[in-house]
């Protein structure tokens, strides 16, 4: 059995940044583990969870997750 793996990337405002640093976990590096990835994008106004939709189109092992609430 593999063991498992938990990465949880907070998000706001990173649509820049965001495939930078889901590309540089290199899942295929991690082969021997069974890896889930959690996105939080904290109610950004960019397009960070559209980038995050895209990115788990690819990889069905991401789930994202939008906080609705507004930032203070």
């Amino acid at each position: 059995m593999k063991k498992k793996i938990l990465i949880f990337i907070i998000s706001y405002q990173a649509s820049h940044r965001l495939k930078k640093v889901f590309d540089s976990i290199k899942l295929k590096k991690l082969k021997n583990y069974k890896v889930k990835i959690l996105i939080s994008d904290d109610n950004s106004t960019d397009d960070t969870l559209e980038i995050a939709k895209k990115i788990y189109k690819q990889n069905k092992s991401i789930v994202t997750l939008k906080n609705n609430k507004k930032r203070q």
